[in-house]
């Protein structure tokens, strides 16, 4: 298994289109930056830092609560056009490196030669765990590579709350850990963004059985995200509960933890019948 599983690995994370959609998230990453207030607040530091006098009074004035996490790409959400774009498309980007690779290799025939070599179970595991991983890199390396671009021009440092410059909240969830420790939450936010849409990736394994276009099968996943979003914002007025909004953190909110985690099930649940349905893949 252990060596079936970094084959897959090498394939989907070697791969051109891996490439091509990391690149793409970490240039919406560096024009979300150039987008936002937080690029006129790296600029004042700047200036501060070489002796500017006009900067040294608006940086003092603010009594020096300036943080990455201030000018952070989803610190500003949908007002940046580029974070936006990237947020709502990114459940196809998950999906272009390895998502309908499977599929693939069910249409074209190649399952059955690796069948014979190898027994199904690994088989399965090795597809679904490669999906999940890569589409979680997708998703939060341009995170991670925004965040190490903005910490270029603030300094790292603890966030006042009393500053009121932090989208976090007493209502948001762990606000506690944002405001104390977070290095911490940072840590938990990433892996947040990774476990979604790792598992939104993993819809097109399922939807395999019902649907045979590869076009079709790549956008499933922005169709489900984006339709449920449609649904629960303009048509239910809930949008608070919907994984586009709190596909960044900063926007869940303990009022929703339960609607959220419910989704989540749901989203498990729709993944895992794809080891009920791969019974019918017989050579």
């Amino acid at each position: 298994m252990g060596k079936l599983l970094r084959m897959e690995l090498k394939r989907a994370l070697g791969s051109w289109k891996f490439y091509i959609v990391i690149v793409l998230g970490c240039v919406m990453a560096v024009l979300a930056f150039f987008n936002t207030p937080g690029f006129t607040i790296a600029k004042n530091w700047y200036k501060y830092m070489h002796g500017d006098e006009a900067a040294a009074m608006i940086i003092n004035k603010m009594n020096m609560v300036d943080t990455p996490l201030e000018i952070w790409m989803p610190r500003y959400g949908s007002s940046s056009t580029f974070y936006n774009t990237w947020i709502t498309l990114l459940p196809v980007l998950t999906v272009i490196p390895y998502g309908i690779e499977y599929a693939r290799e069910k249409k074209n025939g190649l399952i059955n030669q690796y069948m014979i070599r190898i027994s199904k179970g690994k088989y399965y595991a090795s597809k679904f765990i490669t999906t999940f991983i890569s589409g979680g890199l997708v998703a939060v390396v341009p995170l991670i590579f925004n965040l190490l671009l903005v910490m270029c021009f603030l300094p790292w440092g603890m966030p006042l709350r009393a500053s009121n410059l932090y989208p976090v909240t007493d209502m948001n969830v762990f606000n506690s850990v944002f405001y104390n420790t977070p290095s911490l939450y940072m840590l938990i936010y990433l892996i947040y963004v990774f476990v979604l849409f790792g598992l939104i990736s993993c819809i097109c394994l399922s939807f395999v059985y019902v649907e045979e276009n590869l076009f079709a099968l790549t956008i499933t996943p922005f169709i489900l995200y984006f339709s449920g979003h449609v649904l629960l914002t303009f048509g239910l007025g809930i949008a608070g509960i919907s994984l586009m909004n709190n596909a960044s953190l900063y926007n869940t909110f303990y009022k929703n933890v339960g609607p959220l985690l419910i989704q989540f099930a749901v989203l498990v649940l729709v993944d895992m019948t794809f080891f009920y349905r791969i019974r019918k893949d017989v050579i």
